[in-house]
């Protein structure tokens, strides 16, 4: 039995607690390419949040030894081929993943791009799937502006545009761990601003739940 399910209620329970009671995961990655088929993880950032808070203790980052060339997207997240020289086997680091994101609610900015190249490396190497609930801020953002009836102009979803609308620091972006950080950030103002003076359940914000 997971803890998710020890905490919060048996099979086929869902997510209608307050979503500070709920253990929280931001994960992002960083690619040579945006083709899950063909392209390769470079690094993988995770931090969690616990009570509302970015827990800065579960800050985790895997840099992913080099098997083939980051080629130009070098450009983008400023990883050189040398740098991963030094870097784990992609297997180590989802392993490790998995065991940081057990019994969590994950978090993504654009968590469709990010979890199709989890899914695809998990399936070459024979692990098992990242079976887990998962949030996209990138999607809540939208649906916000959507509603508010605000445009949507180019480039209005991207991580950096989402965090300037709600005051947050800008940080250096193209680093896993930074924009995990990012991403966990913005996830806590977008469900503050969201739930008011009474915190929303989970549910509200919950892209993709699998039974409990």
């Amino acid at each position: 039995m997971g803890l998710l399910q020890r905490l919060f209620g048996g099979p086929g329970a869902g997510f209608e607690r307050p979503w500070l009671e709920y253990p929280l995961l931001a994960v992002d990655l960083e690619m040579n390419s945006l083709d899950p088929e063909t392209g390769a993880i470079v690094s993988i950032g995770a931090v969690g949040i616990e009570d509302g808070e970015v827990c800065l203790s579960t800050a985790s980052h895997w840099l992913i030894e080099a098997t083939e060339s980051v080629g130009e997207s070098a450009i983008i997240h400023g990883i050189t081929d040398t740098e991963r020289r030094s870097g784990v086997t992609l297997a180590q680091a989802l392993t490790e993943l998995q065991a940081v994101a057990a019994d969590h609610v994950l978090i993504f900015h654009h968590a469709f791009l990010d979890l199709r190249f989890l899914e695809a490396a998990l399936d070459r190497l024979g692990l098992q799937p990242l079976d887990a609930p998962h949030i996209d801020t990138m999607k809540l953002e939208q649906r916000r502006l959507e509603r508010s009836g605000q445009p949507l102009p180019h480039d209005s979803l991207l991580l950096s545009q989402c965090r300037q609308r709600y005051d947050l620091p800008v940080y250096p972006a193209h680093n896993a761990l930074h924009d995990a950080l990012s991403t966990a950030e913005l996830a806590i103002v977008q469900f503050r601003q969201m739930s008011g003076s009474k915190p929303l359940p989970l549910s509200s914000f919950v892209e993709r739940a699998r039974p409990l």
